[in-house]
This record gives structure tokens, sequence and C-alpha cells, in this order.
């Protein structure tokens, strides 16, 4: 049954469907027996506008998934069925009998539909789903899917349930693991990840302290220091007390009120003057002490932390004498954490703070609101956290947020959580302890569905009560307003309305609420309101909005609404003594430029400046803001963002929307006081220039005028994908190390000059790199951060050694050659073992963890082919051909050299590409000596390819030169074809430019006999001049015939004293009722005028007759010179029409001049037929038609019109549309169903001779003018062999058959299996096609002729009746049917011959039920040097 019912839905009645209730049972066990898994099919198909998921169902219980009363909620980041979604709630799926509803964010659902045959025990079903943009990573994908059945509690489908999303399958080729055809890069081998991050191992932590000191002097010969338990710690002011004690608890060493001789920590004030938190650590190993100097809080506990760094480093033993003096170089040194998208708890939160601590970190931002959850209690308005703290399913919200991100529907996971006044409390006190500054956020007026859904439940609760006033305090939105927008995050309903006062009240109280909790802990002094991502379409249909702009006209601008919020929070925000934070596109004016400082009520106002994507134009923003006035972080995106993968591995967890990956090197690397400096590549990872992004004279690009407004950095974690304690750590650390050392020490690398700047950062990473592995690594293990633990790096040497790096050296690494089963440590030199598989993984400090395996391969795979390089390619490879010899073969092959110039500037390196061109005759399969595979495909098509192992890079300017070999011979210029390409797997591919057009350019010149002589016993050479002016000329050449007509005539009598000139506009054509259309011919011709009255002279006149000649066809043509009369007379109309264009030949080959003539006239043969061939190249209707009007001028009646071939299917057949779908086209294709593969010089584009067809109303056209003019239209649909097209279609149509079977479809449609093949054995064609006949032991063979000459016959009829149907029958490879199952299960020899002739007579048979005629070409009726008998066949002629 359904029911349906109303729902109040924030802004609006949303009808809800409901379906007939499983048991809770019944439930329970569907979530058990319910088998999820997902497999991106591909993102290139699409360029990465769109990617396929293909979702399998498989039932691995003991009853049937049933066929309707469930729903199936699951979770997806990218808009699916995009141009459907949002406009539209729900999509059906008519052949699966699924609904695809959605939600909104990134929840929706899937549901059966009536007609949804239920899934048996064991029985799998397979569903795809297109969404937008590209998918390449495992963790783009969310667990806990979850369903529901009216009336049961939901349940999650147990397969999904895993955080590790063990459900997603592999990503294994390129099209799973690349964004688009531009993306650049592919996953890590061993080799680039050594190449990138390997280092030397320097056998200690290289920097004593990290992040760097300033300056620091190490005196290794002087005398060193040990701490033991009798050291103590003495404080000279008591400012420094809290230090001392962080110190005692970390360090175990006492504190002492009285100042020691020795053996003591001392605190004290700084004698010199520095910027806040500098400080100076000197060690006295004469007098064992240890001197803390600083002028603040902050530089002590900075110097504590270095001192902590030593005694670690160096176990509290023999610390050398040294003295730092140290500043930090940033005050604003941050990290920011998302709680919102996946709550973390109180102690995630203090490892974090500990550990930022421990490098000098002291900004903490907390994004604690977002669209998908409210994160702190904020007094009076409970509803914050008791609803926009859940998640869970409830549609209407009314008890929880939706569930997002994977969260389930239970309010057990991240997604629901929130910090209790007394934990935010906690949190501050620790923050206070370690010195670290909190900066809330609450993210506003986007992103905000969590607090509208949560206000709206308030509204809903006073309302109810009668309380309007208290209902509407705090209600954010307009609910009248109709606006239709969807954010970034696919959320329809989450923009606060900035229009309505009870916004700003609901902000005021929040704001308070916060200021309240930091008070007597840490006074709150910056507010951060988020103001990123506002959807377009916002508040356009809102008449609050409508009235407010009427009344300000000042802000009816481009986000002009927005600015106006942005001031009443800097309002709000000031009036507390508050300074003001956002996002810089908070700040902006919706064109990108900084919203006036001057309209901000605030003292100081920070940014967050994170949108620097270079290929965006959007690097300048923070050189923008600065020197607007803004105090800015730099919290870019392609270098800080640390929810992006540390790898562009699709196993690695994150997001890739700005780059693809983030490493800790690439964190380390970043230049913050020289921004466009660090450009160095598109997103796509195609090399990027400062030059590119700023133009000649920098003139792209802002100055910065401001450098003191820059004031720090930050790095980000937003929590999309991040949903653990172990996830947090994986994704932050080690790269905020890297991000604090950067923040705190300006590296030397930064302020090398461009050329040598790769260098010497070559040498920071070396010392980071081992200053981590040697030291840190075990530090963060000691303090129970389980952080990112790299695959290792490596390779195969040339003595076979094997060589791994674990990325940071110190680290151990482990080996395993039996598929994971054993992992002992590497201690030995090792040496690689052919035949065994190798994977190493890298073992953390500690040793209880380990990076994810990977495969170490003795030569490295090469590296994928992308669009980029396919181009490059295209536009520089200049090709040449040329014969080498015809007449000296190889095993039946000739030599042709191929030469191959690079013409451009960059070198053509190794790779995937495939270089395609065709061959008449075949070409050998082979590794010729420049280092090329040459490799068939089939037909006509080939294609080289670089060998790994041989093949060199072709540099600039250079070329390689092949000795390839084809089949027989190379004799012609026109052997060869146009429109050579290249391409890689997933790529687009692109026609080489130099072999590009019919001249065929690329091609040498044929010189010799050897090259033009096609073998030995070949006699032809060349004409000569002198040759060919011979033959013409050694008979007498008679002067031109007048009055000569083609095809000569039966009889004509003439006299040349009787003459006349035809001047058309004179004359006039007598309407004919027998021959209408002969007479409207010759009008049309010769443009004369046609009359129903005869004139007594100058007309043309036809006569329904018999001539002397008896043959229907006949005709008699009488030119009357003296009395200027013109007679056709005929007995049918075709020798009416040849009656005219004799005439018309007369007329116009002597220029109007006539001369008594009478000619008598029939034909010699019944049959006089072309035979066009538009399956190999398609021919346009337009130059059909003049082929006809051709064939009508010399009195041809057959048009053998060859409609099909391997090549092509060229005719609309209505009952079979796959015929022309997917057969009239030819192009590359890396998905099946698209086209039939290029051949003769088609090239990879489906724009080109290769594709098209003749619609029904074409073909009928067609008919139509060939009818008129008495030419009978045979078509040709050939078979059995030459049917590679028809076969490639009928396959599709049957893996389209076979899919609706699995979705239990009833009505299928008929298959037309042509094939059922053991693939025992590949039986090529003359034309190299292999398997390309139709197998004539199936019965579906016959239903496909059968149904196809059904189809002629009703296209035929009405126009030109259809009486004979050629089939073809030629070329049928020997053994063609030697591997047929079906001939195989019928017990039948595969004889070819005999097969065939079984095939031909039954089709003949069937012809001839249809009342036609049967045509084939000899050898389709011929076999052992005799044809078959002619009893085989029933129709009246067989040709």
């Amino acid at each position: 049954m359904l029911c349906r019912f109303w729902s109040l839905f924030f802004l609006g009645f949303v009808m809800l469907p409901c379906v007939a209730a499983l048991s809770q049972s019944q439930l329970d066990n569907l979530a058990s027996s319910m088998s999820i898994s997902l497999k991106v099919v591909q993102n290139l198909r699409y360029d990465g506008n769109n990617h396929t998921v293909r979702l399998t169902i498989n039932n691995m219980g003991q009853d049937d998934i049933p066929g309707s009363d469930w729903r199936l909620y699951f979770h997806n980041m990218y808009l699916v069925a995009p141009g459907v979604f949002p406009s539209s709630k729900t999509l059906d799926l008519n052949d699966e009998k699924i609904r695809l509803g959605m939600v909104q964010g990134d929840l929706y659902y899937l549901e059966p539909i009536t007609g949804f045959v239920p899934i048996k025990p064991a029985d799998m079903r397979e569903y795809y789903i297109v969404s937008q943009w590209a998918s390449i990573s495992r963790t783009d994908f969310m667990p806990q899917w979850y369903l529901t059945s009216d009336g049961a509690d939901p349940r999650i489908v147990e397969t999904t349930a895993s955080l590790d999303l063990e459900n997603v399958e592999q990503f294994d080729d390129v099209r799973t693991w690349k964004r688009n055809t531009g993306d650049r890069y592919n996953p890590f081998t061993a080799q680039q990840r050594m190449r990138r991050l390997g280092t030397e191992n320097s056998k200690e932590a290289v920097r004593l302290v990290l992040p760097t000191p300033k300056h620091i002097d190490v005196h290794s010969d002087k005398p060193k220091l040990t701490l033991d338990e009798t050291w103590t710690i003495y404080t000279e002011q008591p400012v420094f007390e809290s230090t001392a004690l962080y110190l005692k608890e970390n360090t175990n060493f006492d504190i002492t009120q009285s100042k020691p001789d020795n053996k003591c920590i001392v605190l004290k004030t700084m004698t010199d003057t520095g910027v806040h938190g500098s400080y100076q650590l000197e060690t006295d190993a004469v007098n064992t002490l240890i001197y803390l100097s600083s002028n603040d809080v902050d530089g002590m506990f900075y110097a504590s932390q270095s001192l902590r760094s030593l005694l670690d480093g160096y176990s509290s033993k023999d610390i050398p004498t040294m003295k730092i003096d140290d500043e930090p170089r940033y005050q604003y040194r941050g990290m920011y954490i998302d709680v919102a998208r996946n709550f973390h708890t109180v102690e995630d939160i203090k490892r974090l703070m500990k550990v930022m601590a421990m490098y000098k970190m002291n900004k903490l931002h907390l994004h604690l609101s977002d669209d998908e959850g409210w994160r702190v209690e904020i007094a009076g308005l409970p509803e914050l956290t008791q609803i926009g703290g859940n998640r869970c399913h409830d549609l209407q919200e009314n008890k929880c947020v939706i569930p997002q991100f994977g969260s389930g529907p239970f309010m057990n996971s991240s997604g629901s959580g929130f910090y209790t006044e007394s934990q935010y409390k906690d949190i501050l006190s620790f923050a206070n302890e370690h010195h670290i500054h909190v900066i809330p956020e609450f993210d506003m007026p986007g992103h905000a569905h969590a607090a509208i859904v949560s206000m709206e439940a308030r509204y809903r609760k006073y309302n109810e009560t009668g309380n309007k006033p208290e209902a509407e305090r705090y209600r954010l939105v307009d609910p009248d307003d109709e606006s239709v927008y969807m954010s970034v995050q696919q959320w329809l309903d989450n923009a606060i309305n900035p229009c309505i006062n009870s916004t700003y009240a609901f902000i005021e109280k929040v704001i308070d609420g916060m200021v309240e909790l930091h008070k007597d802990v840490q006074p709150l002094d910056i507010y951060h309101f988020g103001g990123d991502e506002v959807a377009h379409g916002v508040w356009e249909l809102s008449p609050t909005c409508e009235n407010f702009l009427i009344r300000n006209p000042q802000y009816n601008v481009t986000k002009g609404i927005k600015t106006y919020f942005l001031e009443r929070v800097s309002k709000l925000v000031a009036d507390r003594g508050l300074n003001l934070a956002g996002w810089e596109d908070g700040f902006t004016d919706g064109k990108s430029d900084p919203i006036s400082i001057d309209k901000l009520a605030n003292n100081v106002t920070y940014t967050h400046a994170w949108n620097n994507i270079w290929e965006w134009g959007s690097g300048k923003h923070s050189y923008q803001l600065a020197n607007a006035g803004y105090k800015v972080i730099l919290a870019q995106a392609t270098n800080v963002y640390f929810d992006h993968p540390q790898e562009p591995d699709p196993e690695e967890r994150g997001l890739y929307w700005a780059t693809r990956f983030t490493d800790t090197m690439k964190v380390l690397k970043f230049l913050p006081d020289k921004l466009y400096d660090n450009i160095f590549e598109e997103r796509s990872g195609k090399r990027l220039t400062k030059h590119d992004v700023c133009g000649d004279n920098m003139e792209k690009c802002d100055e910065l005028k401001k450098p003191d407004n820059i004031i720090g950095i930050q790095g980000e974690l937003w929590s999309e994908t991040v949903r653990t304690s172990e996830n947090v750590d994986y994704m932050i650390f080690p790269r905020l190390l890297a991000l604090a050392e950067r923040a705190w020490y300006k590296a030397e690398f930064e302020d090398a000059a461009d050329d040598t700047r790769e260098d010497s950062f070559r040498q920071e990473w070396k010392a980071f790199a081992n200053t981590l592995g040697q030291r840190e690594l075990l530090r963060l293990d000691n303090v129970g951060v389980k952080y990112r633990v790299p695959p290792p790096g490596g390779r195969v040497n040339a003595d076979n050694s094997v060589e791994l790096s674990p990325i940071y050296p110190g680290l151990g690494i482990q080996t395993s050659n039996d598929g994971g089963q054993t992992w002992p440590d590497l201690l030995d030199r090792l040496i690689w073992q052919d035949g065994k598989t190798l994977h190493a993984r890298t073992v953390s400090a500690k040793g209880d963890r380990y990076s994810r395996p990977v495969q170490i391969h003795k030569d490295e795979p090469v590296s994928w082919t992308d669009q980029h390089d396919v181009d490059y390619i295209a536009d520089n490879l200049d090709v040449f051909v040329s014969v080498i010899d015809n007449l000296e073969k190889d095993d039946g092959y000739m030599r042709l050299n191929m030469v191959f110039r690079n013409t451009g500037t960059v070198t053509i390196p190794v790779g995937t590409w495939r270089l395609y061109q065709y061959s008449l005759y075949g070409l050998r399969e082979e590794v010729v000596q420049c280092g090329l595979q040459v490799r068939h495909v089939n037909g006509g098509l080939f294609y080289v390819t670089p060998d790994p192992k041989s093949f060199k890079p072709i540099p600039p300017g250079g070329k390689l030169t092949c000795t390839i070999y084809n089949k027989y011979w190379l004799v012609s210029r026109t052997d060869n074809m146009p429109n050579w390409y290249v391409t890689s797997f997933g790529m687009t591919p692109k026609v080489i430019g130099s072999t590009t057009g019919e001249d065929l350019s690329y091609v040498g010149a044929f010189r010799t006999q050897e090259q033009w002589r096609r073998t030995k016993d070949d006699k032809y050479d060349p004409y000569a001049n002198w040759l060919r002016y011979d033959m013409y000329t050694k008979f007498d050449s008679p002067q031109r015939q007048p009055y000569k007509v083609v095809p000569t005539p039966l009889s004509v009598t003439s006299s040349t004293s009787s003459k006349m000139k035809f001047i058309t506009a004179n004359w006039k054509v007598v309407d004919s009722s027998d021959f209408p259309f002969e007479a409207k011919y010759i009008s049309e011709s010769l443009e004369i005028e046609k009359t129903s009255t005869a004139p007594t002279n100058k007309a043309i006149v036809f006569e329904n007759g018999r001539t002397s000649e008896s043959h229907p066809e006949a005709y008699m043509l009488h030119i009357d010179a003296p009395k200027q009369k013109i007679l056709i007379k005929a007995n049918t109309a075709s020798g009416a029409f040849y009656g005219v264009q004799t005439l018309i030949s007369l007329i116009e080959g002597n220029n109007g001049e006539l001369i008594e003539t009478v000619i008598i006239d029939k034909p010699r043969y019944d049959y006089r037929g072309i035979m066009i061939d538009t399956a190999r190249n398609f021919k346009p209707v337009k130059w059909i038609l003049k082929m006809i009007d051709a064939m009508s001028m010399y009195k041809l009646n057959k048009l053998h019109f060859h409609l099909t071939d391997d090549e092509g299917w060229r005719i609309e057949i209505p009952s079979i549309p796959e015929l022309t779908e997917v057969g009239s086209q030819r192009c590359h294709s890396d998905y099946d169903g698209d086209c039939v593969i290029p051949q003769l010089g088609s090239g990879p584009d489906n724009t080109t001779s290769g594709t098209g067809f003749y619609t029904v109303d074409e073909y009928k056209s067609i008919l139509k003018y060939a009818n008129d003019r008495h030419i009978e239209v045979i078509p040709e649909i050939e078979t059995p062999g030459h049917a590679t097209a028809a076969m490639v279609a009928m396959e599709y149509r049957d893996s389209k058959i076979e899919q609706l079977k699995k979705y239990g479809v009833q009505d299928l449609p008929e298959s037309y299996r042509l094939m059922k093949s053991m693939n025992k054995n590949v039986v090529t064609s003359p034309q190299k096609w292999t398997n390309n006949a139709i197998d004539p032991c199936l019965n579906t063979s016959y239903s496909f002729v059968s149904k196809v000459i059904d189809d002629l016959i009703k296209i035929h009829k009405d126009v030109q009746t259809l009486k004979v149907i050629h089939i073809g029958g030629d070329e049928v490879p020997e053994g063609a049917w030697a591997d047929s199952q079906a001939c195989f299960d019928a017990g039948k020899e595969p004889i070819t011959h005999e097969l065939q002739r079984d095939f031909v007579a039954r089709v003949g048979q069937i012809v001839a039920d249809k009342g036609l005629n049967l045509a084939v070409w000899d050898d389709g009726v011929y076999a052992n040097d005799q044809p078959y008998p002619r009893e085989d066949y029933t129709s009246e002629n067989s040709t």
C-alpha cells in the first residue's frame, strides 16, 4: 500500500511518500543479507565533468530481497544525476525499476518501484549511477548506508558499516584514478616515491630542535651535560611558574624554591629585548646549569619546548654546550580543525594542542558549526546542540540533522556530538596551559543548515504554545522565501536570511554565549563568522529582502545583501570589544575585490586567505586583502589544506579539489614571503610558471604593498572524510611539523636564487626528513599520535640489489614476498628474486604501526601518457613513410621505412601512448629495432607503442627511424591511409597532423622498381610520358563525331542536310498522361515550358505505343527537323525516359544543333548496374543522388547498394536500432557500445566518412529518386562474412538484454546473437578482421536476417517494391566457424564451405518465403571449383 502525508519542512510543505512496512525482523534480515559493493567505472568518458559508479547489490541471505517496501539511503558528495537533480527530487530508472531520490546535502536514496523483480538468494543486480565531477579516491565514498521501512527502526547495511570502506572496489585503471584527460597524476611507483622523497640517511637528527631556531651555536669541543633525576627547576620570576610546572610534569624534575649551584634548569628574564615569543636557551656544562630566558610567558614556554626536544633527542645524555637565540617568524602560527562535518572529541583536541605546543604553534581555529552540525552549547539556545548537535534518520529534522558523510541513521557516530559548556571550558583551560589561543568559528550566512533546523524546531515549540514572539525571536529564515539555490555541498536551504532582525538577535545571543564561556578562562578577543561559499541565488525570492532592498537601494548590487550582513555582524562583534575574523570570501564584494575595511567597525579584521588556485587567477587574493588593510593569515589551499591526500593515490584519504596531493615536503617547501614563487603546477599537474600566471611584467599579480599585514600561516583540516581519532592524526601528522617549521623559521632556501633554490631545498629536506625519522616521530609516538607512516620508496639496481627508502631515514622497513603473509624486518642487503612478487612497508618509529604496503617492481611501470602528451605528439610528430623494397620479401612481408621526427620543443617520452595507423594488407606484429612494438587491433587498424625496455625518447629535433614489415606489397600512394592518430588508454585521441589530407603527403615517392613493382614477376612499370603519348596517339585520331550518343543506340538514321537550332525558349513539352514524370523531367532538365496542347511546331511530344523493337525498355526518337517537332515513342515509362536521356544528350552534346534523326533503341542486357559501396566509406544522400543521375544519363537500371560490411552498417533498421546506433559509427573508444573501430583512414572521430547511415526517410528519398529514373535499388546486407559491424552492434544489444534480465525485466527485446564462440582460435579475413562471420549454427542468425529483410520490405513498400535482396556471401575465411560453440553443440563439422552452403540455402528459403529473389556474390554459392546445386534455392534467381 502507498500512503502520503504532509509535513511542515522549513519553508513550506513537502509531500513525502511512505511505503507499506517490512517488519523489524525482515528489515534486520535485509540489512544483514544485502551486500553492497561500489566500483568507479570511469571518470574520463565525460572528461571529468561526470563519472559513473557501478553499484552492485548481492543477496547473501536465504530470502528474496523484496520488490517493494524498503528504501536504501546512501551518501554521495557529488551531485547525482546532474541535469535532473536538484530541479527534480526523484529520477525513475524504468529499465532497472528503481527510483533515485535526493534529500539534500549528500543524502540520497534508492528504492524499488512497480515492476522491480525481487532479487533471489545468491543473485545480484548492477546499477550504474552517474554523478557530477570525478571520483578517484576510496574516501570519496561514504560508509553506513542504511535501510528503512515504514514503522521499523532503520538498519545499517552490514557490508557498508566499516569505516575503512572495504566495499569499495579497487581503482585499477587510468579511467578510475584520473580526474580528466588532462590529469597528469598517476599513483606513485616505488621509484617515483624514492626520486621525490628519498634522501640520504644522516644517522642522526640533523636539527637539534624543531622548529629550527633562528640562531644556534653548538660547541662540540666543550664539555657535555647529562641530566638525571637529581636535577631541579628554579624560577627567578613568579610569572614563569606555569612553565616550571609544565616542565615538571613533562620531565619529572622537581621544582626548587631556592636556586641551587648546579644541576638546575633556571627560568629567568631575558636581558635582550625581542619580539613576543622570543627566548634564549643556554647550556653550561661546566656548572651543570641550563638557562631558559624570555621576556614573556609565551617565550619561556617555547624555551621549555626546545629544552624538551634536546632532552628527547639526546635521551638527557651528553648534551653539547650550546646557546640558542630564537624568535618566531610569525605571531600567528595556527591549525584549523573542522568538528562540524564530523565531530572530534575533547581528547582529540587536547592531543592536537599538546603537539601544537611541542612545535610552538599558538592558534587553534575551531570550526564549531556548519550545515552538518552545531558543536558547542550556547546558553538559552538548547536546540542548537539537542538538534543541531546530532545527526540521525529524521527527514523532518525535528530531533536531529539528517545523516551526512556516512554518519548513519543513529546518534552514535562521528556525525553526532558537541562540547558541553564544561567541556569547552576544559579545552580552553588546556589551551591556556599550552599557550594556545582558541578562535571559535560559527559559519554564516551560508553553511548554516544545522543552525536553521535547530531554530525552526525552536520556532515550532513556542508556536505550538501560542508564544509567537518567542517563537520568532531567533528565527533564521523568511518563511515566504521561495528562492531556489544549491550550495557547493548540495544543500538547498543552508543560508540564514540577513534581511530579518531575528537573525542578528540569534548572532548576538551566540556571541554573548561565547563571551561568557571564555570569560575567566581565556577571554574571547576574536569572533570568526565564517562567511564563505554563500550559494548563488540565495534570498532572490525573499519578500523580506525585496522590501529591504527597496528601503536600502545601496545594497541592490551583486552580493550586496551579504555585504550588509557583514556590516551588521561587524558592529555586533565590535560592540563587545572583539575583533572579527572570517574566510576571505566573507570579505569580498562578489567580484573578488575586498570590501572596504572602512565599512567594518572592528579595530582589527582578520581573514584566512585560502583560495589561491593559480589557474583560477585567485592566487593574488592574499595580497589584495593585505593591501586593503586586513590582517591576513595564509591558509593556502594548494599547500596547507591537510584534508587533501598525501599522495596522488586512490587509497590515500582526502579531497583533491585544490591540488591532487599535499605531502610533508610540499608543506615544507611553501614560501610564505613569496607567494608567487609557489607557482609550480595547475591542479591537473600541468607545469605552470610565474610567467604563465602573472604575465611578462607581473601585471596580472598584485604586488604586496603592506607586508606587515601578512601575520601568519594556518593549516586546515576539513573533516568530510575524517571520522576517527586515527583519521585526525593520519591527516595532520607529520605535515603539521613542516607547517610549524615554516611558521616559525625562515630557511635559507627561501632566499636562494631561482636557479639554485631547488638544490638548496633538497638539503633542507634532507635535514628535516632525517630529523623526523631519527627523533620527532618517536616523540609523536610517545604522546599517542598515530601519524601517517609513509610507504617506502624503492628501486632495483643493475646488480639486482633492492634499494628501499623509508622516506624518513631512521624508520624501519619490512618486506614480503609471500603476498603479505609474513613481514620480516629488512636488516641485510636485499637481492631481487625473479618469479617472486616483492612488497614493502615502512614501520613506525615505535615499531607498532605500518604504512600501507606497496609493490616493488624490478622495472618501473611505464608512466601513463596523459592528454597533454597525446596532444603534443599529434601536433609535433612528423611522420614520413617510404617503401624500401617490395621484391625481397621476408615470409611474404615487404619492408617499409617509417621516420618519426619530433618538430616540437619537448622530448617525446616512453609512455603508454599508441600511434594508430592503417594497413590494407597487414603489418607484422613484433618489436622492431627502433624500440616500437607493432600490434594489430582488428581489420586494417594497427598501432605502434614504445617498448619499455628498448624505446629511446625522441628529443626535440630528433628522429626515430624504423623498419616495419608490411604484408604483400605497397606500390601505390593510396595503399596508405590518412588520419593516423595517437592516444593512450582513457585519453581523447587526436589525429597526427602530418598525416591529414587526401594527398597523403607523408608518403614518399616511388622511384625504383623495388618500390613500384609488387613482386619479381610483376612486369608493370609506371608509364613514361613518351609511352603514354604513343599509346594514345598510335591510332589515327578521328575528329569529333557529332550527334554521337552514349551508350550507342541500336539503330540511328540521320541526315545532316536537314538541320534545326533547338532554342529552349521557343520550344514546349506537351504534357503526357502516360509519361508524366518523363515530361516533367525533360521540361526541368532543359528549362522548357510545358503545355497541355500540342503546338504545330517546336514541340516535344510523347506517344505511348510499340516501337519496332518489342523490348519493354525500347524507344523510338524522331527528330523531325523540317517540321521542327520531336517525337518520343515507347510503350513503357522506362523506354520513354531513355528516349528523353538520348534527346538531352544530343541537344547538350551539339550545342542545340539537331539534324533529322530517327533512333530506334533497346538495351543489350536487362541488368545494367553499378555497385556502390557505402559501408567502407559512407556516401551522403546528395552524393548518391548525383550518382543516380549519372546512371540514368547512361541508361543504367540497377543500383546494387552495398549497405553493410565489416566497417559499417548504413541503413536504419527500425526494429534493431543498435545497427545504426553502434554499427554506423566508426571511432576510437575505450567503451563498449560506442562504435566500430577506425578503418581505412577514418580517424578516431565519428565525424568523417567512416560514420553515417541513411535514415528511413533518407533511404526512401533515394528509392523515390531512383524509381523515378527507372533504377531498381538492390540493397546488399553482407552475410555471413564481412559482418563485423553487425556483430559488434548485436553484441552490444545482447549486453543490454543481459542487463535487463538481471533487472528482472520480463518483456525483453529479441536477441539477435550472431556468434557463439569457444574462443579457441582466431581466424582473419582477407581484410584482417577476426571472427567477422555470422554463425550459421545459431537460429538467432536467421532471425536477424529475417528481421532485417522484413524492415527493408516495409521501407521499400509504396516507394519501390523490394524484389531482390543481396546477401553478399563473399570472402568467408577458411576456418571461420572452427570454434563455434553452436556448431559444436549441434554436432556439425566446422567445414567452412559446407556451413556456408547451409547458411545461404537457409537464407534463400527465408527470402523465397517473403516473395523475394536472392542475390549473392559468386563465392557465396561456389566451392571446390563448382557452384552449389541450383536446387539449394527456392527463389527464382540466385546470382
